[in-house]
């Protein structure tokens, strides 16, 4: 069964310059009213013409505000980067929020969300640090428009460690310093047609050598699925007195699908592509952008009001994860807030320049 990813259609660019700086100039793009105004009206189902013109004027304010702070955040020092990096992640989540239909939340909602005691008694591992989830504010819209979850997680307290190995592009860097594999497990689809005609989709997690992989509640991809004799296999009940299609439409209702990270390889035994989605018992629903989001409030928090521990933390191993997370975290993010924005999958690849 081939789900189409996050989104139901894709396209993937080739260009041999800086990715980041051609998000950049994408995202610049936003200040177009005209443009921004048809991108509202056709992938979001925006109407009302007011509101299509206050949203395009707001979204070119937010975008234009980002691409600032980045432009600031690179040009000066590394250790410093993280807060106007997160500022202009927090302009891009807004513009989520709008783009869901949701603007006038914003001017009841101008707290981050998150809190973080800086004077609290700093860990000896960065990942053990902790911040706490709050009952209103931008990162719980953010959540909504990105999850279309209900938010219930008012004073949750989250370390670290709860969401930086879901942050897939500084996975590397994560696995040489922590000697820890990111839990982001590989998942493949099947479309089963039953001896009675009905049909159920069936996902199987190959085991790769992650703890959990065959515990249902750790897929928060899933809804409506159970557990099967096998492990590692889990179904869902049977639709019956469809045709295939319309079956499928159906059973698709029952992924979580803003929880597919990325389409990978395909499985050599059974032609099938294999989906990564993450592998997580807490009741946050980790869609890409959340932990990314969260690591740079974290950070930005640091940088303003504990440059000690900022001093600190350059001598620690997390340090060169830190440094790779500056750019391929924000290059992930903004290529995942132009797929949303656009309600389409965006990937980028270099290109020769001959």
């Amino acid at each position: 069964m081939n789900i189409p990813g996050r989104y139901n259609s894709s396209t993937t660019v080739r260009t041999p310059l800086d990715p980041i700086e051609d998000l950049v100039s994408w995202i610049s793009t936003l200040r177009s009213k005209g443009y921004t105004s048809d991108v509202l009206k056709r992938e979001h189902g925006f109407a009302d013409a007011k509101e299509i013109r206050t949203s395009a004027d707001l979204i070119g304010i937010l975008s234009s505000n980002a691409v600032g702070l980045m432009e600031q955040a690179y040009s000066g020092r590394p250790q410093h980067s993280y807060l106007p990096l997160y500022y202009a992640l927090l302009n891009l989540s807004k513009i989520y929020v709008v783009a869901a239909g949701n603007r006038e939340k914003l001017f009841t909602n101008r707290y981050h969300g998150v809190s973080y005691n800086p004077v609290e008694k700093n860990s000896r591992d960065l990942l053990n640090e902790r911040i706490v989830l709050k009952t209103n504010g931008v990162f719980r819209l953010f959540y909504e428009s990105t999850t279309k979850q209900p938010w219930v997680h008012s004073n949750r307290k989250l370390t670290l460690k709860c969401f930086y190995p879901f942050i897939q592009n500084i996975g590397h860097e994560f696995f040489q310093f922590y000697k820890q594999t990111p839990p982001l497990q590989p998942i493949e689809f099947d479309l089963v047609t039953t001896s009675k005609g009905g049909h159920k989709v069936r996902v199987m997690a190959p085991n790769v050598g992650l703890p959990h992989y065959d515990k249902i509640r750790y897929y928060k991809i899933l809804k409506g699925f159970s557990s099967t004799r096998q492990k590692g296999v889990f179904e869902t009940r049977v639709i019956s007195g469809m045709n295939e299609r319309d079956a499928r439409q159906v059973l698709l209702k029952q992924l979580n699908r803003e929880l597919i990270y990325c389409k990978t390889k395909h499985n050599l035994q059974t032609g099938r592509p294999l989906y990564v989605t993450p592998l997580s018992n807490i009741a946050v629903h980790l869609v890409e952008e959340i932990p990314i989001w969260l690591a740079f409030y974290h950070l930005s928090n640091i940088v303003r009001y504990n440059p000690e521990q900022l001093e600190k933390i350059q001598n620690e191993k997390s340090w060169g994860m830190l440094l790779a997370l500056r750019k391929h975290a924000i290059l992930r993010f903004m290529l995942l807030f132009w797929s949303n924005f656009h309600q389409t999958e965006f990937k980028i690849e270099s290109a020769s320049l001959l």
